[in-house]
């Protein structure tokens, strides 16, 4: 505190002419020069024992990511869909060095996700995507139930956190565009099933729930270009696009492989569908009032 001369409060004002030579002020390895000056500062308790806690930055970047979103002519063509899911994040997740540091990513995977900032990082987006619990090693066991937290932690998460008023289910019979049967998981934006998943059991091969994306789905979409979906096997999921071919039929187009015992798959995912999220709102815009639920 300064009073109305700028003059300090509750302090002695120290001759600008001495310097303290005395060793215990600074420690015994403290070897004074006659020509240079040394200020000891006091720091009062109170002020000593607070730590700075740095601010959550997640709604912050969220708000930022959203101003990023592709609009409808703007949609990347399908067979380039797995090289847009795998770039840069247009807004990066604000993360504390220690974090990276722990995490140790490739550097060019790092680079594409995350941007260092320990006094503002998305410590809610951290905690929930990027915590102990979703990076531990998760021990399931032969039943596709098992495996539902796996893919929930990297996919459901991300999607529930970006898009909170959002509809997301599984094992539901209703909730989906689909009229021949209903997908494993669906997630339901503005009524528009955007996003969809089949899941399985890591015995039965990745194939089957592939197959089964686009056996079960009945296009409503007009001529939105494409929707998505993920095929799960165990730890092994498939994200994939999902569009008519030139006879009207529903077919895929793969955008990538991951493995969700690997660490830096897991951040591959996460990277890929927040990049694809930025393609949702267009999606649904377009979307007659037949694809609605």
């Amino acid at each position: 505190m300064v009073d109305e001369h700028g003059d300090q409060q509750g302090f002695k004002k120290m001759d600008p002419t001495l310097y303290l030579k005395n060793k215990k002020h600074f420690g015994v390895n403290f070897q004074p020069c006659d020509d240079q000056i040394h200020v000891l500062v006091v720091v009062p308790k109170e002020i000593a024992h607070h730590r700075y806690k740095p601010r959550d930055s997640s709604k912050e970047w969220l708000t930022e990511l959203f101003t990023k979103r592709v609009e409808f002519h703007s949609l990347p063509f399908v067979g380039s869909l797995s090289s847009y899911t795998a770039q840069s994040l247009p807004v990066k997740i604000r993360a504390k060095k220690k974090w990276l540091v722990k995490w140790n990513l490739s550097p060019e995977l790092q680079e594409k996700i995350f941007v260092i900032d320990d006094a503002a990082p998305c410590k809610e987006f951290k905690g929930l995507i990027f915590g102990k619990r979703a990076l531990k090693r998760f021990r399931c066991g032969r039943t596709e139930s098992s495996y539902h937290i796996v893919w929930d932690f990297v996919i459901r998460n991300v999607l529930d956190h970006i898009f909170s008023r959002a509809r997301i289910d599984r094992d539901s019979d209703i909730g989906s565009v689909t009229r021949k049967k209903r997908p494993d998981f669906f997630f339901i934006l503005n009524d528009v099933c955007v996003f969809r998943g089949e899941e399985s059991s890591p015995d039965v091969s990745i194939d089957v729930p592939t197959a089964e994306l686009c056996s079960n789905l009945e296009w409503e979409y007009g001529s939105v270009p494409y929707v998505f979906g993920y095929a799960a096997s165990g730890f092994n999921v498939d994200l994939l696009a999902l569009h008519r071919d030139d006879d009207k039929i529903v077919t895929k187009t793969h955008i990538g492989s991951f493995n969700f015992e690997v660490t830096e798959d897991v951040f591959r995912t996460v990277l890929a569908i927040l990049n694809l999220s930025l393609l949702f709102p267009a999606i649904v815009e377009a979307c007659p009032a037949s694809g609605k639920c």
